[in-house]
């Protein structure tokens, strides 16, 4: 799997983090403009922070690599927002 992790700012400094997870054979450039134009539909702006492959079987998930068509690299924080997402909804403070 492949994975682009979005970033909105919330204000302040809080951030939110959004990972779009989707199938390798699908290209991370193409994925990421098309969930940047859904969010636009919707007045919300959103930016591609890092990208990689992604894991979720086994002992935890697990994020590496990189996008040669986005030029964004994996976050070593990223399998972490991706494991707790459903707890914390991505939101860091960027502080």
């Amino acid at each position: 799997m492949k994975y682009v992790m979005f970033e909105l700012d919330l204000g302040g400094s809080l951030r939110q983090k959004i990972p779009v997870i989707f199938p390798s054979f699908l290209v991370h450039e193409i994925v990421a403009r098309a969930f940047e134009q859904a969010l636009a539909e919707h007045d919300i702006a959103a930016e591609p922070v890092s990208a990689g492959e992604v894991s979720v079987f086994g002992p935890g998930v697990r994020c590496g690599g990189s996008s040669e068509t986005m030029d964004l690299s994996s976050d070593p924080k990223d399998a972490e927002i991706v494991a707790f997402y459903d707890y914390v909804h991505g939101v860091v403070d960027a502080g």
